[in-house]
């Protein structure tokens, strides 16, 4: 029997996390990635019509995966008088897990509607619009004599490094650094 990181792994292959816009909230939402799962029921939304078609009696799923998120925004708290918190007490109290595949799918070269709607007119070179920006930079740090920091900083400048920060650190004999007495930024 499968198990919902299971799907979720599945899922991944053609909507990976990674393609979700920054501001997104996409995954694994309510649940134990460890259940089992024997029914999946696809919405566009997490509310009370696609619960009641998770809870649909002798056909009761265990995993809901919807489009749009139940939560986009970090929970500073979880009442039970909201709808929201409504949906997710009813989750867990039935042991349903939520998964949600929102801009990750929106993205998707392998899966996502535009993909669907742009094969339909015969488009190619297809690139998503607007993905999220990778955060790709890469954090060196070194060593170098003080006379050579400037002949440094602005050779790592012309290759294309857009922030340094430049730190006197005395180095004691065991080469241990002691605290930093002196820095400043140069942004090109």
């Amino acid at each position: 029997m499968p198990l919902v990181k299971d799907v979720i792994e599945e899922l991944e292959d053609f909507a990976p996390q990674g393609l979700a816009e920054s501001w997104d909230n996409v995954g694994l939402q309510v649940g134990d990635p460890n259940s089992e799962v024997k029914r999946i029921v696809l919405a566009v939304d997490c509310d009370a019509a696609a619960l009641q078609l998770v809870l649909d009696g002798r056909r009761k799923a265990q995993l809901l995966i919807t489009h749009h998120p139940l939560l986009f925004k970090p929970l500073s708290g979880l009442t039970f008088d909201t709808p929201q918190g409504q949906l997710v007490r009813e989750l867990v109290k039935q042991d349903i897990a939520l998964y949600c595949a929102h801009t990750n799918a929106d993205n998707s070269l392998k899966f996502g509607a535009s993909r669907k709607l742009a094969t339909l007119i015969d488009l190619s070179e297809l690139a998503p619009l607007g993905l999220a920006e990778q955060d790709t930079k890469v954090r060196l740090s070194f060593f170098v004599p003080e006379e050579q920091s400037d002949a440094v900083a602005l050779a790592l400048l012309a290759a294309g490094v857009q922030d340094i920060e430049l730190a006197a650190v005395p180095l004691l004999k065991d080469r241990k650094s002691t605290r930093l007495n002196s820095s400043h930024r140069i942004r090109s």
